[in-house]
């Protein structure tokens, strides 16, 4: 699928978007990329301690045919997260520190239960009326909702993850086919 992430990047300093092959160059090939174990506390203490180092297959990084061998990697050493932008709207912490995670959380909390009165979006109240891309988080996250009811959250386990893989599988029902525009929340 095709998202125009570099437009991100020029909307959101911090967001660095570069292309597979520097990932890998300066990533993997420099051995900062190890099997991912979805929990630490799961995983056995020699583990943890020594993380086991995955090369792309066949130590490649210009990938542009046969990509099954690259998804796999990603997937092997990647945080794999499954997000339906028809039930959630992935949502981005301005900061790390977990308040910011609360204030998302809130924010949702208080538009869901129509705190203050105030009733739950409805989208043809937005047609024609767009919500200012600097207005508050509260009256962005209010139009970007639709009629979803939840948050994707980018928690603390996937700030500490070095990647963070996408997958792309129609079989598992896996499958982010949706404007990055419409799916996206910073707050």
């Amino acid at each position: 699928d095709f998202y125009h992430l570099e437009s991100l990047s020029v909307e959101h300093p911090g967001l660095d978007v570069i292309s597979m092959e520097e990932f890998l160059s300066r990533e993997a090939m420099n051995g900062r990329l190890t099997r991912h174990v979805p929990n630490v506390k799961e995983a056995s203490s020699n583990f943890a301690q020594s993380p086991q180092v995955l090369f792309p297959p066949g130590n490649r990084t210009k990938w542009s045919s046969n990509l099954n061998k690259l998804y796999s990697y990603l997937r092997d050493v990647g945080h794999i997260e499954k997000w339906d932008p028809n039930i959630c709207v992935a949502a981005f912490p301005s900061a790390t520190d977990p308040s910011h995670l609360k204030n998302l959380s809130d924010i949702l909390d208080g538009i869901m239960t129509e705190r203050g009165g105030r009733k739950k979006p409805y989208p043809p109240d937005y047609a024609g009326k767009p919500v200012p891309v600097d207005a508050p988080p509260e009256e962005r996250l209010r139009e970007m909702l639709d009629r979803r009811k939840q948050l994707c959250l980018y928690d603390e386990k996937m700030q500490e993850d070095v990647v963070l893989h996408f997958k792309e599988d129609y079989n598992d029902d896996f499958r982010l086919l949706t404007h990055f525009y419409g799916f996206l929340f910073f707050e």
